[in-house]
């Protein structure tokens, strides 16, 4: 069942917030279709201070990236441990979630 005020945020994200390119959103590549995104390297800061690390001495650190994109532009949520090629990269899903038609995707990948 829908209300009136989901209906408007819903309108909003197409109209205000998701129809404004160069303030939020950039085209990416995502899983080989260009999608409009936007890395949120802030919120991706805020998550990750809630965590404890383990050092490894394995010469390896593991980078993460936050995307926010239109649900309806994805398609269905992916599940965690899932892999996602984002900018011709290979990431694995650490956490999603959704919110008033924004998909947010957590990923981490290891680096040497």
């Amino acid at each position: 069942m829908s209300s009136p005020f989901k209906d408007i945020i819903a309108s909003d994200l197409d109209t205000v917030w998701y129809s404004d390119r160069e303030e939020f959103w950039g085209d990416h590549e995502v899983n080989g279709k260009t999608i409009r995104v936007v890395v949120d390297n802030d919120e991706l800061i805020r998550r990750t201070a809630k965590r404890v690390y383990t050092a490894s001495d394995s010469g390896l650190y593991t980078g993460h990236k936050l995307l926010m994109l239109k649900a309806a532009d994805y398609g269905p949520r992916p599940a965690i441990g899932n892999l996602i090629t984002f900018d011709a990269r290979k990431y694995r899903v650490v956490d999603t979630d959704t919110q008033d038609g924004l998909l947010i995707i957590e990923m981490e990948a290891n680096r040497s």
